[in-house]
C-alpha cells in the first residue's frame, strides 16, 4: 500500500512539473501577445473544461469567471447581465482569464482573431492577432519554443552545477560477434596494443569528436547513427599511453530495434529490485539471495562493479566459489556459485541486412529456453518458464536466431509452437505481436544436452566462428547427447569440459559421441546411438582456451553512476548550453532517423509512456527528475516548432508566406492543412499510446 502510495507520489510530482513546463510555453506566447499589443481573452493550463479560473477585478473562482465578469460588468454600467459584451469589458476588469484546465495534456493561449483549430476565428479588430504586423506575429508564435529552451539550458546548468549521478561511458560488458567485440584500433600498432576489439574498463572519451560523459551518450550516437555510417570512436585503456582509435559500424540489435555497438555499461554488484528477478535467482540455485542484495565478496575478495565479478570468475577454472549476499536489515547469505562454461560464438542472418550473434561448440547449439514469460498474451498462450522450444512455426530445434526469426516472419499472426516441458512434448498456439514478439524472455538452453539445428556452413567457415577445419556433428537436430568417450553429460559445460579432456596435443582429437536420437512418439523415447567425431587439433586448442561465464548476468545488476558536476558556474553554463544544442540536433535527428528506418514507431513515446518514465526517474530524487524535465522542455520546444499547422511551426509558416505574398493564405488552405495535421498528429497519438499501454501492461 505504502509502495502504491509512493509511486502515485512520483506520478503526480512529473505531472506538476511537466505542467509547469507547459504552463511556461503558454506563458512565453502570452507575454509577447502583450506586448504585441493582441489582446488575450485565456491563457489555460491543461486542456478540456477549467478546474478553477482567477481574472483581474474579479478574482478566484471555481470553473470559469466569465459569468462572474459579466455579473460585475452589469453593476458597474447598469446592464443587463445577459446583454454584457464580455468582449470588450470596462477597464476595472481584466481582459484576460487565467484558467487550470482537467486535462493535463497541454495548454493554449486565446487571442482575439487567432485559434489554432479554427482558421476562421479572424478578426479585423485593431488589436487581434490578424491585423497585428507579420514580424510581431512571428515573435508570438516563437516565444513559447524560445521559453522552453531557456528553461531546458537553465535546467542543465543547474543540474550540472548541483552535479547528477550519471553510468559514466565505460564499457562494462562486450557482446560477442558485436561491432564493438570486431573492431581493431587503426593506431593500435603505434601505441603497442595487438588485440582486437574494446575491452571492458575501456572508458570511451569521444565519438564522431563529440565528447562523450555518460554512457547515455554513447547509447544516442549509435541509436542516431546514419544506417551502415561507421563511428570514429576514441578509447581510454588503462596501461595504455594514450587514446585508442576505432572505426565501427552499429548494427541493429533484434531484441531492442536500436542500432547497437553490442556494448553494456558498467554496472554495480547490487541487484536491481525488481520482482521479475526473484524466479531467476531461484533457478540459479541462489536460495535466500532476493533483489536489492549486494555481492559483498566472491572468493574472499570484496567486489563493487560486475567487472570485478568477472575477472574472479575467468580465473577460477570453473571451481565453485563461495559468495557473500548482504541486504538493507542486515540480512547476510553465504553460498557457492559455480561459473558457466564460455561457449563460442557466430554471427548468423535472421533476415536481410539483420544478424545476430548465437553460442555455438564447435557449431553444436542449444535451443531456445523460455527464462521469463512478461506479457498476458504468452500467458494465454500457455508458456510458462523453463519451457524448450522443440517446434516453432515450421523449424523443428531450432537455435535462438532461427527461433526468433521465424517467429518475427509471422509477426501479426498465430504461429504453432511445441515445447518440452518436464519430459513431455506440450503444443501451443501463440499470437505474434506486429512488431514480431510474443511477450517472453529467452536464452539458450546451454544447462541442457539437446542439440538445435547446427549453425549454417557459411556462419562457420567466417572467421568469427572459432572453428577452423572440424565438420560437423552427425547428428540430426533434436538428438540430446549422454557421453562423451564413455564419460556421462548433462549440460554444454559438462560436453565442454569432456571435449577438453580428449586433447591430444597437436593432433587431431577423434571422440566418441553417445547420443538418444529424436525419434518416437515421446520425447527421449528414440533409440541410444554413437558416432565417431574427428576435431581439428586448431579446434581442440580453441575450446580450451574458452573461459568461464558469470551466472549472474550483468543486466541482473545496478547500473554504476558517477558524479557528474560542473566545475564552476561557467562551466555549468556552457555545458547546459551545449546540452540543449544537443538535445535539439538529437530530436530533430530522431525523426530523421524515423522515416529512414534506423528508428522504430515503438521507440516513440506518448504521455503514458512519458508519465511512466518521469515517475520513474522521480523516485531517484529532485536532480534525476529536473534533468528529464530539461529534456522534455527541449523536446517541447522542438516538437512545437515542426511544420504543422496545429503547431507553433506550421502557424509560422503560414506568417512567412503572407509576409512574402502580402496576402494571408487562403481559408480553405489553412482548413485542409489543419485537418491533415490533426489526423497525422492523431494517428501519431493512438499509435505512441497504444505502444506505451502494450509496454507498461505487457498486452
Amino acid at each position: 500500500m505504502l509502495e502504491t502510495l509512493d509511486t502515485l507520489g512520483d506520478v503526480l510530482l512529473f505531472i506538476l512539473g511537466f505542467g509547469a513546463l507547459v504552463a511556461i510555453h503558454e506563458w512565453g506566447h502570452f507575454i509577447a501577445a502583450r506586448w504585441a499589443g493582441i489582446r488575450v481573452y485565456q491563457f489555460a493550463v491543461g486542456m478540456g473544461p477549467p478546474i478553477c479560473s482567477w481574472r483581474k477585478g474579479v478574482g478566484f473562482r471555481m470553473g470559469s469567471t466569465y459569468e462572474a465578469a459579466a455579473n460585475k460588468c452589469a453593476a458597474l454600467t447598469g446592464q443587463d447581465p445577459q446583454n454584457v459584451d464580455t468582449i470588450n469589458l470596462p477597464q476595472q476588469i481584466g481582459q484576460t482569464e487565467y484558467r487550470l484546465s482537467w486535462f493535463p495534456i497541454g495548454g493554449y493561449v486565446k487571442m482575439r482573431g487567432q485559434e489554432d483549430l479554427n482558421p476562421q476565428a479572424t478578426s479585423s479588430a485593431p488589436d487581434s492577432y490578424t491585423m497585428t504586423a507579420p514580424w510581431k506575429r512571428l515573435i508570438v508564435i516563437s516565444a513559447g519554443v524560445i521559453m522552453n529552451l531557456l528553461v531546458g539550458a537553465a535546467l542543465f546548468m543547474v543540474i550540472y552545477k548541483v552535479g547528477i549521478m550519471m553510468p559514466p561511458p565505460v564499457v562494462g560488458e562486450i557482446a560477442e560477434g558485436q561491432p564493438a567485440a570486431l573492431a581493431e584500433p587503426t593506431n593500435g600498432l603505434s601505441l603497442g596494443v595487438e588485440s582486437v576489439g574494446l575491452e571492458p574498463g575501456d572508458r570511451i572519451t569521444s565519438i564522431n569528436g563529440h565528447r562523450t560523459r555518460s554512457f547515455q551518450d554513447i547509447f544516442a550516437a549509435a541509436a542516431m547513427n546514419g544506417q551502415d555510417d561507421a563511428m570514429e570512436v576514441l578509447v581510454e585503456r588503462p596501461g595504455v599511453e594514450g587514446d585508442l582509435r576505432f572505426e565501427m559500424t552499429p548494427r541493429m540489435n533484434e531484441a531492442t530495434r536500436f542500432q547497437e555497438l553490442g556494448i553494456y555499461a558498467q554496472t554495480s554488484t547490487t541487484l536491481v529490485e525488481n520482482a521479475r528477478l526473484g524466479p531467476e535467482l531461484q533457478k540459479l540455485g541462489l536460495p535466500g539471495v532476493s533483489p536489492g542484495m549486494t555481492l559483498a565478496t566472491l572468493d574472499g575478495e570484496e567486489t563493487s562493479t560486475h567487472l570485478q565479478v568477472r575477472r574472479i570468475i575467468d580465473a577460477s577454472e570453473g571451481r565453485p566459489l563461495e559468495a557473500v549476499f548482504t541486504g538493507p536489515d542486515d540480512e547476510r547469505v553465504l553460498l557457492e556459485i559455480e561459473p558457466n562454461a564460455a561457449l563460442q560464438s557466430a554471427t548468423v542472418e535472421l533476415a536481410p541486412d539483420q544478424r545476430t550473434s548465437v553460442r555455438h561448440l564447435l557449431g553444436m547449439t542449444p535451443p531456445l529456453e523460455v527464462r521469463s514469460v512478461d506479457t498476458d498474451r504468452a500467458r494465454r498462450a500457455g508458456l510458462v518458464a523453463g519451457d524448450i522450444f522443440a517446434r516453432v512455426g515450421g523449424l523443428n530445434w531450432p537455435n535462438f536466431a532461427e527461433a526468433i526469426g521465424e517467429i518475427r516472419r509471422h509477426s501479426g499472426r498465430t504461429i504453432e509452437l511445441t515445447v518440452v516441458r518436464e519430459g513431455a512434448f506440450v503444443d501451443l498456439s501463440a499470437p505474434v505481436r506486429s512488431d514480431g514478439t510474443i511477450g517472453f524472455g529467452a536464452m539458450d538452453a546451454g544447462d541442457s544436452t539437446i542439440l538445435a539445428t547446427r549453425i549454417p556452413a557459411d556462419a562457420l567457415e567466417a572467421e568469427d566462428s572459432g572453428v577452423t577445419g572440424t565438420p560437423p556433428i552427425d547428428l540430426p537436430p533434436g538428438s540430446v547427447i549422454t557421453s562423451v568417450n564413455g564419460a556421462p553429460v548433462s549440460s554444454f559445460t559438462e560436453i565442454r569440459s569432456a571435449l577438453r579432456a580428449a586433447a591430444n596435443g597437436d593432433e587431431d582429437a577423434t571422440v566418441n559421441i553417445g547420443a538418444r536420437l529424436p525419434l518416437g512418439g515421446a520425447y527421449g523415447a528414440g533409440p541410444d546411438t554413437d558416432t565417431t567425431w574427428t576435431i581439428a587439433a586448431r579446434d581442440m586448442k580453441a575450446i580450451g582456451e574458452l573461459g568461464w561465464i558469470n551466472p549472474l548476468h550483468a543486466s541482473f545488476f545496478e547500473a554504476v553512476r558517477e558524479l557528474d558536476k560542473a566545475t564552476g558556474p561557467i562551466d555549468a553554463l556552457d555545458r547546459g548550453l551545449a546540452d540543449t544544442k544537443r538535445m535539439v540536433a538529437m530530436t530533430y535527428l530522431t525523426i530523421v532517423r524515423l522515416f529512414q528506418g534506423t528508428v522504430k514507431v515503438e521507440h516513440l513515446k506518448g504521455p503514458v509512456g512519458i508519465v511512466h518514465i518521469g515517475s520513474t526517474i522521480a523516485d531517484r530524487g529532485l536532480i534525476d527528475m529536473l534533468w528529464f524535465l530539461a529534456i522534455i522542455s527541449v523536446n517541447l520546444a522542438v516538437l512545437n516548432f515542426l511544420p504543422l499547422p496545429i503547431v507553433d511551426g506550421g502557424q509560422a509558416i503560414f506568417v512567412l508566406v503572407e509576409w512574402a505574398t502580402g496576402k494571408p493564405v487562403s481559408i480553405a488552405v489553412q482548413n485542409i492543412a489543419t485537418l491533415a495535421g490533426l489526423a497525422l498528429l492523431g494517428t501519431v497519438f493512438i499509435v505512441v499510446t497504444f505502444n506505451d499501454l502494450t509496454n507498461l501492461f505487457g498486452g
